[in-house]
């Protein structure tokens, strides 16, 4: 039995146990559950929720299930005791502000949708969302924007998704970068508002494949046909509406078979934009909010407008944008660095002002046509529409992103770079290098400095204390260390093995197991017995 077939069967059995007077006081308690709590802030009234605000909301619902027809009905009953969806997407990988030192950021704008795990070079295989918020979906949906593509693009120099037209802005953004600051250029996402998923396939898909379990009547999906096809006020028509119950419907919205797929974008916006009226709601047709929750990332749900740098990547400026053939919502490529597009992303969204200061500044300078500098939002919407943005990473700007986040998002970052005073001893009370044999590493669990990240051995029958970071270390070695949850992982074999040998060559060379930036003369007695040692 199919998993949809399952979920329609368990709705049904839902539907025939419970009856409206039953069900009635469940829902109301169910909404004022999931109501926003008391003090928060109110959109629709501008003021502090209250107990009375809820409780008369909570009353309105009650009578608007009682009062409306039996499809309004049929779809509360299944929202009840229902779970939002969830779909596995690829883990994100973790940097630190350090890790921009140097290169050049291109604001780059997205929507807040999730993103399955599927490499974008293959089509998606497998289990997709089946329903919203309990509503059994016709077809199964594959959510596949977001900030994972990045993520989810490895070896295929894929850096980002969009129209050609916007995707060719862009690139020449990424190009300008790179010439004019000689800077490695990194693609920072910014987040566009909570609607902007509209534009994505999956939104409408999910509306539109509700239909058939709600059981909305014909009439009131011919009369919304007749909306779309006629318009109203300044509104206008879409005569080539082919309808919610013609077998072409997925096709059109998709822009797939015999409908083009510039323009489908707007189609799907004006589809919605009429979907979502509560004229439509109040008949019972699929709830708009509950498609939003489900298709949108939590992590992005309650970050500030414009948010910034969940995720970045390596953007490639001698390569032209090209065809995107699997992505069903987006038709181009923003090119990335082949093998090493995914450069990953802060811990936490920030404001678009700290992850590009300078930007911020420059567009507050701004006059418009009215005479008075760019407002805020102005200048968010210059993220997207200003093809000429740029943000060079100097230490200072790091030091400014670092000072935020370590205030407003509880990290730990060491500011300036330096090895914080806690960790700069080490067990025998000898100060550690600021630099070690590699460099500093960034932690990406602590935010803070690594130099040596020291470990006990037994060297010449003694337990010793030496660095683990040693110039014979591979790539992915480095990497395990800098995901390493210190004083809770192990550190990797192979890592004690190659540190041990290091030590242990410098040690016969009369040196410390520890870099000295002016090695000393070689010690011509008391050095350490290498008898017996275990190389392990």
């Amino acid at each position: 039995m199919s998993l949809l077939l399952k979920q329609i069967k368990k709705e049904a059995k839902k539907q025939a146990q419970l009856s409206k007077k039953q069900a009635l006081p469940m829902l109301r308690d169910q909404f004022i559950a999931e109501h926003p709590a008391i003090g928060t802030f109110d959109e629709a009234t501008g003021k502090p929720v209250t107990e009375k605000l809820i409780r008369d909301r909570a009353n309105a619902y009650v009578r608007s299930i009682e009062k409306g027809p039996p499809a309004v009905f049929r779809r509360e009953l299944m929202r009840l005791e229902s779970e939002v969806e969830r779909v596995p997407e690829t883990e994100r990988k973790i940097i630190t502000p350090e890790d921009l030192l140097g290169k050049v950021g291109v604001p780059v704008v997205g929507d807040r949708s999730i993103r399955m795990a599927n490499p974008t070079d293959q089509p998606y295989v497998g289990a997709g969302i089946g329903s919203i918020r309990g509503v059994p979906l016709d077809r199964e949906i594959f959510a596949e924007g977001g900030i994972g593509f990045s993520a989810d693009s490895p070896g295929t120099g894929k850096g980002w998704a969009s129209m050609r037209g916007i995707a060719a802005k862009k690139q020449g953004n990424i190009r300008m970068a790179a010439e004019e600051t000689g800077r490695e250029p990194i693609g920072i996402y910014s987040a566009l508002g909570m609607e902007s998923i509209d534009f994505s396939t999956p939104a409408l898909t999910a509306m539109i494949a509700q239909i058939p379990a709600i059981g909305i009547p014909k009439r009131e999906l011919r009369a919304f046909d007749k909306t779309i096809r006629e318009g109203f006020g300044k509104v206008k028509g879409i005569p080539e509406w082919v309808g919610l119950e013609d077998e072409d419907v997925f096709d059109q919205i998709l822009g797939r078979g015999n409908f083009s797929r510039e323009g489908s974008g707007a189609l799907r916006i004006r589809i919605l934009d009429e979907m979502k009226k509560k004229r439509w709601q109040n008949v019972g047709f699929p709830r708009y909010d509950d498609v939003v929750e489900t298709f949108t990332r939590p992590d992005l749900v309650d970050i500030p407008p414009s948010g910034a740098g969940m995720s970045m990547f390596r953007a490639d400026p001698e390569v032209d944008v090209f065809e995107e053939p699997y992505h069903m919502s987006y038709d181009t490529v923003i090119p990335a660095k082949k093998g090493e597009e995914y450069f990953g992303g802060l811990v936490e969204s920030v404001p678009p002002e700290v992850m590009f200061p300078s930007i911020f500044e420059e567009l507050s300078q701004i006059i418009d046509v009215s005479g008075k500098p760019l407002d805020y939002q102005s200048q968010r919407g210059s993220l997207m529409m200003n093809p000429k943005l740029y943000e060079e990473y100097t230490p200072e700007k790091i030091d400014q992103l670092i000072k935020y986040m370590n205030e407003t998002l509880g990290t730990d970052y060491a500011e300036g770079g330096e090895v914080s005073n806690s960790d700069a001893y080490r067990q025998d009370g000898s100060l550690k290098s600021e630099t070690g044999f590699i460099g500093p590493i960034i932690n990406k669990h602590s935010g803070k400095t690594m130099t040596e990240l020291s470990v006990g051995v037994v060297i010449g029958g003694r337990e010793i204390e030496i660095p683990s970071m040693v110039p014979t270390l591979s790539k992915e070695e480095r990497i395990a260390l800098q995901n390493l949850r210190v004083g809770v992982d192990p550190i990797p074999q192979s890592i004690i093995q190659k540190a041990k040998s290091h030590a242990i060559k410098r040690i016969e060379a009369g040196l410390s197991p520890f870099f000295e930036a002016e090695p000393p003369e070689k010690s011509s007695g008391g050095a350490l017995s290498l008898e017996n040692v275990e190389i392990f």
